[in-house]
């Protein structure tokens, strides 16, 4: 019987084993690194990649609000005063109520906080205002609603100036408070400064420049989701 039952057991131990089951939820093991190098963190090559374009937005953000003209900023502060805030974010109703007096469709201004916002902090600081100033005045002269087209168009003689309801037009206060402007057939309002900001060329939109956004809004990029 002794006999019978060491061939069993020789056979039993020469069965290699088999590798454990990984129960669902648990964590995978890390493949071991080659010799000589060290395995790289959990989450840090994710975490680095997602921080060097939060860096840079923030950094060209910034750039933004340091090329002004001279023109727009004065025109920002004035409108940054007028905007409902606490004099360092704007939010909320205030934010609402002052970005729906430009008089741009919803789906629009949706876009521009969308990309204003882009730390997701569901208000405005005054570099977003910023921006957020320079991505109407973009929508009021029809042009396409981008941050490409916000941060990059700067120069000393800029003239990003939208224009909102109940508000002082653009050339009336440039005019009141001595800073230079273009003469414009309208007055220095939003569709006469089109020309000064794309080069020039005169502005040919429509008495109700809104009523072209219906049909615009397709050609445009999609809205985030």
């Amino acid at each position: 019987q002794q006999q019978g039952q060491q061939p069993q057991q020789m056979q039993m131990q020469q069965q290699p084993q088999q590798p454990q089951q990984q129960h669902a939820g648990m964590p995978s093991q890390p493949a071991p690194s080659a010799p000589g190098q060290q395995a790289p963190a959990e989450g840090q090559p994710q975490q680095a990649a997602a921080a060097e374009p939060r860096k840079d937005l923030a950094q060209a953000f910034r750039q933004c609000v340091e090329t002004l003209s001279q023109a727009e900023r004065e025109y920002y502060k004035f409108c940054w005063s007028h905007s409902g805030g606490d004099g360092t974010t704007l939010q909320g109703k205030a934010a609402f109520d002052f970005l729906s007096r430009s008089q741009l469709p919803r789906d629009i201004l949706k876009r521009i906080w969308d990309l204003a916002d882009w730390q997701k902090r569901f208000f405005l600081c005054w570099e977003e205002f910023v921006v957020t100033m320079k991505l109407i005045s973009a929508a009021q002269k029809k042009q396409l609603v981008s941050l490409e087209r916000a941060l990059e168009f700067n120069s000393p003689t800029s003239r990003d100036l939208p224009e909102f309801n109940d508000m002082e037009k653009p050339g009336d206060f440039l005019a009141r408070t001595g800073l230079a402007v273009q003469a414009s057939p309208r007055g220095g309002g939003a569709g006469g400064l089109a020309g000064a900001a794309a080069g020039g060329s005169a502005s040919h939109a429509p008495a109700n420049v809104f009523d072209a956004f219906s049909e615009l809004a397709p050609q445009q990029e999609p809205p985030p989701q």
